[in-house]
């Protein structure tokens, strides 16, 4: 397949790979001009499926993205984990994005695993920002990206909230930031955000990540977002003093403040849901006051007109 670069607007080439470049270019809105010249992709909630990431891959290998440094993916629940791998490979002849979003792709292990691999291999050395939240990583996968740390030396947020590791991956993840033991010259030295809401992180996995913390790994951090259950850890509490704000998921989703002098972070994902929810019930319960009102009005439109023609009735005899 010729570059799709070299590819003018509606003069696609015949051979059948070509034609589904052509395809997928129009699934996502786009002309071949406009992609060449591209610096961001948002794809976000397009369909997109692991055959689309083929053509992905295409491009990206063909050097047809190679002036995009953002790629959003977010909300394409049927990429899975061959998407994800496709993309890996890809990625590792142009580590040129700065931010990538893949939450909400069907991501696994597997996935995980794949692409932290080729982030060790400087796939993606140039990121800034990684979205892999609301996928379906465990223990394993949290464990890879971990090892793979030392190679993303420009990250500043990682969004990892919404899996399903515990204090296994939390605690490996830990040690891989650690790079051998050194926490001070760590992994992930100029992150400023983690988020690792909505899954599960025990006493073990909160004492992993306040002993990384308290020996001065992740010294960049400013935003620290935990599962419910470690507000109540004194010893994280403690080692997150230099945090600027951070927050705890509670049943209600609401922030606990770790220390009162810092500002609160609201969970604004559930917040929003709950503002919707009262905001809905209000307006049902103004529609059935409306409702009572207007039978109200009724009955007593009912009323007079019976008075009236009692008066009529009267007069009439």
């Amino acid at each position: 397949l010729k570059c799709a670069a070299k590819m003018a607007d509606g003069d696609v080439q015949k051979p059948q790979l070509d034609g589904r470049v052509s395809a997928f270019l129009r699934k996502v809105g786009m002309r071949a001009s406009d992609l060449i010249s591209a610096s961001s992709c948002d794809w976000v909630e397009m369909d997109i499926n692991t055959s689309d990431m083929e053509i992905i891959a295409h491009l990206i290998s063909s050097g047809a993205m190679a002036a995009v440094q953002t790629l959003q993916l977010n909300w394409n629940t049927n990429i899975g984990d061959r998407g994800i791998a496709l993309l890996a490979e890809a990625l590792s002849a142009r580590p040129t994005l700065t931010v990538l979003g893949l939450g909400s792709t069907g991501m696994t292990d597997e996935g995980a695993t794949l692409l932290a691999d080729a982030m060790a291999c400087g796939a993606l050395s140039c990121l800034e920002s990684l979205n892999m939240a609301s996928n379906l990583i465990g223990d394993t996968g949290l464990s890879a990206l971990g090892v793979s740390s030392c190679a993303l030396e420009r990250l500043q947020s990682l969004f990892l909230y919404a899996n399903q590791f515990g204090d296994t991956g939390v605690v490996a993840f830990t040690r891989g930031l650690s790079n051998g033991g050194s926490t001070s010259a760590g992994s992930l030295r100029h992150l400023k955000e983690l988020d690792l809401q909505n899954n599960t992180c025990g006493s073990a996995g909160c004492e992993a990540l306040a002993a990384i913390l308290s020996e001065g790994g992740l010294a960049s951090l400013e935003k620290l977002l935990m599962p419910y259950g470690c507000e109540k850890d004194p010893q994280l509490r403690a080692a997150a003093a230099h945090v600027k704000s951070s927050c705890f998921d509670t049943l209600f989703g609401q922030a606990l403040l770790k220390q009162p002098s810092l500002c609160v972070c609201a969970c604004v994902r559930v917040c929003v849901c709950v503002v919707a929810a009262a905001a809905a019930a209000a307006a049902a319960a103004a529609a059935a006051a409306a409702a009572a009102a207007a039978a109200a009005a009724a009955a007593a439109a009912a009323a007079a007109a019976a008075a009236a023609a009692a008066v009529y009735k009267v007069k009439g005899a």
